[in-house]
């Protein structure tokens, strides 16, 4: 097998692949009851606006990664501009999430366990959004900052981001995709 067809079959089964970013909430369920699972439209809001989120975090991932010795302004100038895309979808997300008719609201908060961890991502929301605002602050007051350190705090910010959604989605699975087997 030449070096060619290799790529071709794992570039074939990259497409062919269960995306890792969805998280089981949000995929239909198979078997006798799999027609009669659709996915709520508020989680499959939330996806949509998580895939967009997470396209913006690998762009400033990609701007994280890129070389940036004797060259820290344009660097910083780059990583601001996708972290402020990053902050602002996050923004957005949070005033999604949070709003009367929104995600977390419509969450069965009469089980105490989703109560206190709903409270838990609205707390994370704050302290992300909080966080991706300061960053931005200390990258546009100097651009020579420490290349190093900038990448260390942006990438907890993304691993932040990242648990947070896991987080989101186990909710939002139990929420509207768990049967407790009443009505049966």
């Amino acid at each position: 097998m030449s070096a060619k067809e290799r790529i071709d079959i794992v570039d074939e089964a990259l497409e062919e692949s269960f995306p890792a970013s969805d998280p089981p909430g949000w995929t239909p369920v198979t078997g006798a009851r799999a027609a009669a699972v659709t996915p709520h439209p508020l989680a499959m809001e939330t996806r949509t606006d998580y895939d967009t989120l997470l396209k913006a975090m690998e762009k400033l991932q990609a701007a994280l990664s890129a070389a940036a010795s004797g060259r820290e302004a344009q660097w910083a100038k780059r990583v601001e501009k996708e972290l402020r895309a990053v902050h602002d979808l996050l923004r957005a997300h949070v005033q999604q999430a949070e709003r009367t008719d929104g995600l977390l609201a419509t969450i069965d908060l009469t089980r105490p366990t989703l109560m206190r961890r709903v409270e838990a991502l609205k707390a994370a929301h704050q302290e992300m959004t909080k966080e991706a605002a300061e960053l931005l602050q200390e990258i546009g007051k100097d651009r020579q900052q420490d290349v190093a350190y900038l990448r260390q705090r942006i990438a907890g910010l993304l691993q932040k981001i990242h648990h947070h959604h896991a987080d989101e989605a186990d909710i939002i699975f139990e929420t509207f995709q768990t049967d407790i087997g009443a009505g049966d």
